[in-house]
């Protein structure tokens, strides 16, 4: 573990002394708890916006034609493939 300072207002450290307390444990596990929870729910609400996400981009790439990988090359360079390059 690493030892760290913080910096917290008398009545908040009040409370969570109680607290602790209150549950029959000891200050600093109680505050380790705390920030673990806290910190899980931060990172969970993270995970929830990023999974939105991307359920918004699913299928934006389809094609609607289930042979694209197989004619990829004609689709592209063929006689009247989407990409015919530059003639300079």
């Amino acid at each position: 573990m690493i030892r760290t300072s913080i910096l917290l207002s008398e009545p908040l450290h009040q409370r969570l002394l109680w607290a602790s307390k209150a549950e029959g444990r000891k200050f600093s596990a109680f505050i380790r708890e705390l920030l673990d929870q806290a910190v899980a729910k931060r990172e969970k609400k993270q995970l929830d916006k990023m999974y939105a996400a991307m359920e918004e981009l699913m299928g934006i790439g389809t094609s609607g034609d289930p042979t694209v990988s197989e004619s990829i090359d004609e689709i592209l360079y063929g006689e009247h493939g989407a990409w015919r390059g530059s003639e300079d």
